[in-house]
């Protein structure tokens, strides 16, 4: 995952850096790392991701039957 992906992810989610960061038990310092490119995103990291982003396509999809 691009720091570009992440940050689309997150505005995706609605979720601000420091709400990331709690929801997946890390810093705002360490999301701040990853979304300057100056890190590299950890491999849970984008799992959390990955699965927020699953959750919420499945709301919406039953929020539009």
């Amino acid at each position: 995952m691009t720091p570009d992906e992440l940050r689309a992810a997150l505005k995706t989610l609605g979720l601000t850096q420091e709400a990331f960061a709690r929801t997946i038990k890390s810093s705002t310092r360490a999301v701040e790392h990853w979304l300057a490119g100056e890190r590299k995103i950890p491999g849970p990291a984008v799992v959390a991701v990955d699965l927020l982003l699953e959750r919420a396509n499945k709301i919406n999809a039953e929020n539009c039957k």
